[in-house]
């Protein structure tokens, strides 16, 4: 409709704005729109900044779904009306009690499967929180619910589930860059959309939340503490570095899948040779340490930076600083005011990385 394609574009504009660049890898497994039901399930570890990848980067017209507490704050109550988001009532969120909050989700999933009745798209964050960890949380079970709910009350749909990981060079730093990895779509099983033989929907549902589970961790980087995301993410440059005449920074996509690879062999040769791999850690963590040190990037220590290409480099450098100079006094006198009243409000949130974007 024409109220997703502005939702969308102003979801892309916002992106453009924020970041210096958005990767997209694997928009190609992405079924159809129209051809069949589509749940998408994404990470959350970003605020409100997340949904705007799968309706601008990814251009879906997806309905979302959101928690109830959203529709407390002005103005954005009306973006999320205006978006068709649909409400979810969570037991934690909600003053009235259990029974209340359960039967508003009711009409959630009535809503919800309409819009896979209708051949439509459905996005959720089935980990139901935005969250400061550098892995994923263990998820909820409602999008299996939904999809169960849907086939059984207007089935066979032939639902699909596509898993999208969303990876962030450093979420809260404006003109920063953000990955958008599309993993394979599931199709449920039988089994996972049979009804509960013991009359527990919620036990029918941990299987197909398994599946998507590890659907997600396939498109996500996953660390059990910050400490070793640090050094993982050291290992991984060291691992997939270029060497260059001039210092080049890697693609996002390049260094997302380093750093999966660079964790999963870890965590296989942990098991192994624990010495050895402890030894090597030791060594990452020492590089690291002499990079913090003397301020430079793993590309500028790769880099053999030959004489020629040195002048030519700062003749260019110099060419372009002299064109740019005078629009960029302008772009300074223009946004200074707004953004920095925008990053004091920001201040305020600095304790909480996962909302500092959203701000």
């Amino acid at each position: 409709s024409s109220i997703d394609r502005f939702i969308g574009a102003a979801a892309r504009l916002l992106l453009a704005a924020f970041f210096r660049r958005v990767e997209v890898v694997g928009r190609d497994r992405l079924p159809q729109v129209g051809a069949t039901p589509l749940v998408v399930v994404a990470n959350h570890v970003n605020g409100l900044v997340d949904p705007m990848f799968l309706l601008g980067t990814l251009r879906l017209p997806a309905r979302l779904l959101g928690k109830s507490t959203l529709w407390k704050i002005p103005i954005l109550r009306q973006i999320l009306q205006l978006a068709a988001v649909i409400p979810v009532h969570r037991r934690q969120d909600e003053a009235q009690g259990a029974n209340v909050g359960a039967a508003r989700n009711e009409e959630a999933f009535e809503r919800a499967h309409e819009v896979l009745r209708d051949r439509g798209v459905l996005a959720l964050f089935p980990e139901g929180i935005s969250h400061d960890h550098p892995k994923l949380q263990p998820l909820r079970t409602g999008a299996a619910r939904i999809v169960r709910g849907a086939e059984r009350a207007f089935g066979p749909l032939g639902t699909r589930i596509v898993p999208v990981g969303l990876f962030f060079e450093e979420r809260g730093r404006f003109r920063s860059r953000a990955l958008v990895v599309v993993g394979e779509p599931l199709d449920p099983t039988p089994g996972e959309l049979a009804p509960a033989a013991d009359g527990r929907p919620e036990d029918a549902a941990r299987e197909l939340t398994v599946r998507i589970a590890g659907s997600l961790e396939e498109v996500t980087f996953n660390a059990d503490s910050w400490a070793e995301a640090r050094w993982i993410e050291r290992g991984a440059d060291i691992v997939a570095h270029e060497l260059g005449e001039l210092p080049k920074r890697r693609r996002l996509a390049v260094e997302f899948l380093a750093r999966q690879a660079v964790a999963r062999g870890y965590e296989e040769l942990s098991q192994r040779s624990p010495e050895a791999v402890a030894s090597a850690v030791e060594a990452v963590k020492d590089y690291d340490r002499l990079l913090e040190l003397t301020r430079l990037e793993d590309e500028q220590v790769l880099a053999s930076y030959p004489t020629r290409s040195m002048i030519r480099f700062f003749f260019l450098r110099w060419l372009r600083s002299a064109v740019e100079f005078p629009v960029a006094l302008l772009g300074i006198g223009l946004n200074a005011l707004p953004y920095g009243l925008v990053n004091l409000v920001s201040r305020r949130y600095r304790d909480e990385p996962n909302q500092l974007a959203t701000y």
